[in-house]
């Protein structure tokens, strides 16, 4: 063990619990709309001891022994001890008769510690990565309540622990306000990229904004169908084969590979997949062939129509039942046409025409039928493509920052924590 700082103690839980317990199995038949609070897994944090009721289930207890020994008291410590172990929440104040489920320990401190300064060190690394270390094995699939007894802490004096108490929770205090702006800022990317793609559509990022109303455009630009945009060639707008065409048997380690929606999923092609099909099949199913600069769309999903070009260096593949493949004419921008069908004005298209079909699944016929993109001259097109990508590196350069800033925050937490346990608060 480490020296500890002077006036400084060992002591275990075994001694600083005076009831350790874990909740019962079987409650979900007392679930209820109107009950007590049962506390469960997903409301014990992860930095942090305060619990979480954003999502609470509620239980009509069972009269007995059972709805005594899990029924919480305030000042109780709560851990996950399955799954997403070493979660820890300090029940600082109960109001209402709650408990916990099976997955849930409890540990009801001494009086004489303060509670909070022991559900802090339970959170720390150094505990977490013990609990981590006892839970591994080929039998054990979580913690025991012995597990729970058995952690070593670093005591100090009780006025000392509320003073670490006050320090953590003052410097967490500062970096919660950090957190939470810089995950309100992660949480505006997506709607970011979005407005991006749509100023793209719009004309706005090359010195016009027409409405995307067919006598509203910018000038030189028109509202296109998929059949004016695509290539000559009788292949050039294809969905992925179905059922008997291509089955799951016909899947093998090499060949000829196949592309799946998940690979279309973004702006970006999700590179090569780990399922291929022999030449032979290929050649069976080349009228569903993607080549390099083929617009993919996805068929189907909530919602459908994310759109990504098949890039230059992969060799032609076979696309899959959910996808559909467009290969487009010369002059046309096979970028420009993938940021238009990823806008939301294009995109609203994909929904209306799904609206009713079964598991929104978009159909040639009405895809050729409805959908119409706004199409600007071909040099426009190839400014518009430049412009977004350079924006959409500089969005990916400060989501990129805001990553850093808060794997930091997470750093610092930790820090701060070691650094209070080892009795160093001068340079918390």
């Amino acid at each position: 063990m480490n020296e500890l700082p002077p006036g400084w103690e060992w002591a275990t839980t075994c001694d600083l619990f005076t009831f350790v317990t874990s909740g019962s199995r079987g409650w979900a038949r007392y679930y209820s709309e109107e009950g007590a609070p049962f506390i469960r897994v997903g409301n014990l944090p992860r930095g942090s001891i305060r619990p979480d009721f954003t999502e609470l289930q509620r239980v009509s207890p069972p009269v007995g022994s059972e709805g005594s020994r899990t029924r919480i008291q305030t000042n109780d410590i709560l851990i996950s001890i399955t799954a997403d172990l070493g979660r820890v929440a300090l029940m600082s104040e109960v109001r209402e008769d709650s408990y916990i489920n099976q997955h849930v320990a409890l540990g009801r401190p001494v009086k004489e510690i303060n509670a909070s300064y022991l559900a802090w060190y339970l959170s720390s690394d150094a505990v977490q990565r013990q609990w981590v270390k006892q839970q591994r094995g080929a039998t054990k699939l979580g913690l025991g309540l012995d597990d729970v007894r058995s952690i070593t802490v670093p005591l100090p004096p009780r006025p000392e622990q509320d003073a670490i108490v006050a320090t953590i929770e003052e410097q967490f205090s500062r970096l919660d306000a950090g957190t939470a702006s810089l995950q309100s800022a992660k949480r505006r990317i997506p709607s970011i990229r979005a407005s991006i793609i749509q100023s793209a559509v719009s004309g706005a990022l090359t010195g016009d904004s027409g409405s995307l109303r067919e006598t509203g455009l910018p000038v030189g630009w028109k509202l296109c169908s998929i059949d004016e945009i695509s290539a000559s060639s009788r292949n050039s707008l294809a969905i992925g084969p179905f059922g008997s065409n291509l089955k799951v048997s016909d899947y093998t380690t090499q060949g000829v590979p196949l592309i799946f929606v998940r690979q279309v999923r973004s702006a970006v092609f999700g590179g090569a997949g780990s399922r291929f099909v022999s030449k032979e099949k290929a050649d069976e199913l080349r009228a569903h062939s993607a080549r390099a600069g083929d617009v993919l769309i996805t068929k189907m999903g909530e919602p459908p129509g994310d759109a990504t070009v098949y890039p230059s260096g992969y060799p032609d593949a076979i696309i899959t039942a959910d996808v559909i493949k467009l290969s487009v004419r010369d002059g046309v921008a096979p970028e420009y046409v993938a940021l238009a069908v990823n806008s939301k004005y294009v995109r609203d298209q994909f929904i209306s025409i799904t609206r009713g079909v079964a598991q929104q699944k978009v159909s040639l016929a009405r895809l050729r039928q409805s959908v119409r993109i706004p199409m600007p001259p071909n040099e426009e097109q190839l400014q518009i493509v430049r412009e977004v990508s350079w924006r959409m590196q500089e969005v990916d350069r400060m989501e990129s920052a805001i990553e850093v800033q808060l794997l930091r925050s997470s750093s610092l937490r930790s820090s701060i924590l070691k650094d209070a346990f080892a009795g160093k608060l001068a340079s918390v």
